[in-house]
């Protein structure tokens, strides 16, 4: 709903106790709301609250099981709280924003190779997310390679080359016209002309 909106807002403008107010007040109208639920974990997980936020996400994962982003949501607070194991459990989902949360949990845990092959997964289906590449490149410096080098990101782009998905096809025109059996006849009379 609009509190929801609202809270999200604020969350991204910073104002993480705005936005626990706001996923509070959808709350009190829908206690089930794994919307409202997400916003209460990530705004109390950005206030330090982390054992509050696993349990606000807990409920939302219960709400929408689902729901891959509010088992993200949980594995986030739970990274935060230093349970590794647990918070790549809920990374397991192959969407990029749960890859990339398994290679952050992953870097965190030291695990620098395993977290470059997820990462380069997460980045091969989302270029152009900023944060994928900033990840990448900390991970590549944890294991003493420059990502700024040029020869170091061009062995990179060719060894995930194989990576990318292929271009998903255009989505259908709306607002096509049918035409009849007719019609079509007559439009291709006029353009053999």
């Amino acid at each position: 709903g609009t509190r929801v909106r609202l809270g999200d807002a604020r969350r991204h403008a910073l104002d993480f106790k705005g936005a626990l107010e706001d996923a509070r007040a959808a709350l009190a109208l829908d206690p089930a709301s794994a919307y409202a639920r997400v916003l209460e974990a990530e705004s109390l997980r950005s206030l330090g609250r982390f054992d509050e936020a696993v349990q606000a996400a807990s409920l939302a994962v219960a709400a929408a099981p689902e729901w891959t982003w509010a088992r993200v949501v949980r594995a986030k607070a739970l990274r935060f709280k230093g349970e590794l194991k647990l918070a790549e459990a809920d990374t397991s989902a192959p969407d990029h924003y749960s890859l990339a949360w398994r290679a952050e949990i992953r870097r965190k845990a030291g695990r620098l190779q395993e977290a470059l092959a997820v990462i380069t997964q997460a980045v091969a289906a989302q270029p152009t997310i900023a944060w994928f590449r900033a990840l990448r490149g900390e991970i590549l410096r944890g294991l003493g390679l420059d990502p700024d080098d040029p020869a170091v990101m061009a062995a990179w782009e060719r060894a995930t080359a194989s990576l990318r998905a292929p271009s998903p096809p255009p989505p259908p025109r709306t607002g096509a016209v049918k035409l009849t059996a007719e019609q079509k006849q007559q439009v291709q009379q006029r353009v053999k002309q």
